[in-house]
């Protein structure tokens, strides 16, 4: 985030990553960070639901609202 407060820079940082996207309802995604949008929401390739950091759906393509998410971590391996 920059001094403004603006998360695009660190957004475009992660571009083409794997992440790991946590929603407000504790359910976790991991995938390619392919898309953003000014409102936060994403766009997620080869992405997977997790619970207790286990696949349990193959998403493929998933799209994010950004009013859901908690936080999104560049280590999309890592468990929580």
């Amino acid at each position: 985030m920059n001094e403004n407060g603006n998360h695009s820079d660190m957004y475009k940082e992660l571009i083409g990553a794997k992440v790991l996207v946590r929603m407000n309802n504790d359910i976790e995604f991991s995938g390619i960070l392919e898309k953003f949008d000014g409102h936060k929401n994403i766009k997620l390739t080869d992405a997977k639901e997790l619970l207790d950091g286990d696949i349990q759906t193959n998403l493929g393509v998933a799209y994010i609202r950004g009013s859901n998410i908690v936080f999104i971590s560049p280590n999309g391996d890592k468990k929580f």
